[in-house]
């Protein structure tokens, strides 16, 4: 008779998107972030072997580690306690040493040492049986988009190896949430060396949050946003377009100055817009439209803000440009200089709109008469031609929804595990 397995774990958690005050963050101004529901999702299940092994889709990562080459088992620590720089030494000596992780991105390398990491902190000291485990990780998130994957990545792993070992059995409240959290931030650390802790609060807690001087701030009052988020898929460099924005405030201290209050002032006309709409919504006031149509002029006005501070690109105009013919609203979204853009759906309607975005940008194919979606023939196809030489990648998600999400299954099911 075989001994029973303990339970298999399922987590997922949103990325992030900075809605307003990108940039002028960095010098102190309020910004506001929110989940972006595209979601990264882990499966844990106990194995009958000796082996940990990581699936992870997105990094070309398949790898199995031998328990017997582990650190010995210790006492666990708290998060709180920082890195255990000694562990972290063997743990990377260990990925290092492994062929199938010599090529490629040092994302891979990071991602894999954080992994066993957490694993021999948590996991190790608290095992409940012989077994070994196999986790695989699959992600809706563009790698480097600047819309929090590795931190999606840190709170699945997290909330998982929490709950294997029974630490955790639910994340409803919000002590388990901070836990979660803390775990999740070291994870971060290891991965970036300093991150400010913005992407993992929100890959965990989900919603919005404003923040300013590494303070943040939940906004418990903000509605969902239907969105279509768009890579433009150019590279571009963070730290180059920070350092930009920087020298132009040394230079133009009296004209940079007056910008970065603005940011603010958007930003704060923002969080007051989206309370309006949320208490319309919870009242099913028809007086929505109007505080929905505030938000989308200062969507407009805050992309073109960025682009006099220096961070826009030719290909977030297009963007932006191809949306507001045809009555959208959208700006680029976190560093600039490329990467992502959003396009701000209209209240009402919106599964019309998605048809109608997702046709127009050639995702799917809808064998449909484009009469019985409500749109002129004639207007679609001018959209049509607008964008079907863009080079981009689009999604339609929602901004401001749930958190990280925890649920137990039969470590028997194959179906459920495989991909």
């Amino acid at each position: 008779m075989t001994d029973s397995l303990p339970r298999a774990v399922e987590v997922t958690a949103p990325g992030k998107l900075i809605l307003h005050g990108e940039h002028a963050v960095v010098y102190g101004r309020t910004a506001v972030a929110c989940s972006l529901d595209l979601r990264t999702k882990l499966k844990l299940r106990p194995v009958r072997n000796n082996t940990i092994s990581l699936r992870l889709k997105s990094l070309d990562i398949d790898i199995a580690f031998p328990l017997d080459k582990l650190p010995p088992c210790r006492k666990m620590r708290q998060p709180e306690d920082g890195i255990d720089e000694d562990l972290l030494k063997v743990v990377q000596q260990l990925v290092q040493d492994c062929s199938t992780l010599d090529h490629g991105l040092e994302t891979r390398l990071l991602a894999v040492e954080a992994f066993m990491y957490l694993y021999c902190e948590i996991v190790e000291p608290n095992r409940p049986s012989d077994h070994g485990v196999s986790i695989h990780i699959g992600s809706r998130l563009p790698i480097g988009a600047g819309l929090g994957s590795s931190a999606a990545f840190s709170v699945t792993m997290s909330a998982a190896m929490l709950a294997y070992v029974g630490i955790v059995e639910n994340i409803e409240d919000k002590e388990t949430h901070a836990l979660v959290n803390r775990w999740a931030f070291l994870v971060e650390c290891i991965i970036h060396g300093k991150p400010s802790g913005l992407d993992n609060t929100m890959c965990c807690f989900g919603g919005a949050m404003s923040f300013t001087k590494g303070e943040f701030t939940h906004l418990d009052s903000f509605p969902q946003l239907d969105v279509v988020l768009v890579n433009t898929q150019v590279p571009r460099s963070t730290k180059t377009l920070v350092s930009g924005v920087g020298d132009l405030r040394t230079k133009f201290p009296k004209v940079m100055e007056p910008l970065l209050d603005s940011f603010e002032s958007i930003t704060d006309e923002s969080i007051q817009a989206c309370s309006k709409i949320n208490e319309c919504d919870q009242a099913q006031d028809d007086n929505v439209k109007e505080h929905f149509d505030v938000l989308r002029q200062l969507v407009t006005m805050n992309h073109h803000l960025l682009n006099a501070i220096g961070v826009g690109h030719r290909e977030l105009d297009k963007v932006v440009n191809k949306a507001a013919l045809h009555g959208f609203s959208a700006k680029l979204t976190g560093a600039g200089g490329g990467g992502c853009a959003f396009i701000l759906l209209h209240r009402g309607d919106v599964l019309v709109q998605i048809v109608v975005i997702e046709y127009v940008m050639n995702i799917y194919s809808y064998n449909i008469g484009l009469e019985m979606i409500g749109y002129d023939r004639d207007a679609l196809q001018q959209l049509l031609t607008n964008l079907e030489q863009s080079e981009t990648v689009f999604w339609h998600t929602k901004l401001c929804g749930p958190g990280v999400a925890l649920t137990f299954k039969d470590a028997t099911d194959e179906e459920w595990f495989g991909y």
